[in-house]
């Protein structure tokens, strides 16, 4: 019988690359908060070909008595992780400190996310894409704080607004171009707040006319949110609107799993189709 002779460098590097492979696909995340002013968090795992969002998993974790907590994935568990900050209900003006974080997990990366009070979202992230990942959290508050904040109240021809809408999507993605140019972020995290930026615009849009409608439906309601101009639409004519809309923007399932409290979008897709 012939012998096969193996370097041992090469056995070191065999054992190297295993262990390596063992260890890649986890992921952590550090977080901190101050002692005694968050209670806890609740975290939405999102993976990434779901077929609708509400295959999401939700889990609670209570921060220890230092305000610290360790979370540990595996990254075929998980694409983009959704954190709500819970902060002590027996302090005043809680609800004021209650806030979100958004974070695209990359395989065998740690992170941290660390309260700042001087941080204009309170919570700011370090670790992989660390300049994505905060300008992402940006964008996606203040495109969430009101469905009519990015639009205009004027009663354009829904052409222009589509247009507008257009225009929306291509200026909020330009800092997300020039970041994958310098190659500080892959395609796959390029893709996936493309898909966030397009569909939470294309939200904007519809939730902007059904505000306005109900405006006018209930005017002593309304009242007391004078940015919002009433209009007077036909339920007729809005589902005209959303169909120019879902057919403009359509959703497929490989991109449901990277949608983020776009869940209202989604249900009137699906029955649209």
């Amino acid at each position: 019988m012939k012998l096969i002779c193996i370097p041992a460098f090469l056995i070191i590097a065999l054992s190297i690359f295993s262990c390596k492979n063992e260890t890649t696909g986890k992921v952590n995340i550090e977080i901190q908060v101050p002692s005694g002013e968050y209670d806890s968090l609740l975290y939405y795992m999102s993976h990434e070909n779901l077929a609708v969002y509400s295959s999401w998993e939700f889990k609670r974790e209570y921060f220890d008595s230092t305000g610290t907590m360790q979370l540990r994935f595996d990254t075929d568990e998980i694409g983009w992780l959704f954190i709500t900050f819970f902060p002590n209900t027996y302090k005043g003006n809680a609800s004021k400190k209650q806030n979100r974080t958004f974070l695209l997990v990359q395989p065998g990366k740690e992170y941290s996310i660390v309260f700042d009070s001087t941080y204009p979202l309170l919570f700011k992230i370090n670790g992989d894409f660390e300049e994505a990942q905060n300008l992402f959290n940006r964008l996606s508050h203040s495109q969430n704080s009101s469905g009519y904040d990015w639009s205009t109240n004027s009663d354009s021809r829904l052409t222009a607004f589509l247009l507008h809408l257009d225009d929306s999507i291509t200026n909020s993605i330009k800092p997300f171009d020039d970041l994958l140019k310098r190659k500080e972020i892959d395609k796959r995290y390029y893709n996936a707040v493309f898909n966030h930026i397009k569909y939470s615009h294309a939200s904007g849009l519809l939730n902007h006319f059904h505000i306005r409608q109900r405006a006018y439906e209930r005017p002593k309601f309304y009242k007391k949110y004078p940015e919002i101009h009433p209009l007077k639409i036909s339920n007729e004519a809005l589902a005209q609107i959303e169909k120019a809309v879902y057919e403009r923007y359509p959703i497929t399932k490989k991109e449901a799993g990277l949608l983020p409290n776009l869940g209202e979008y989604m249900d009137r897709f699906l029955r649209h189709k």
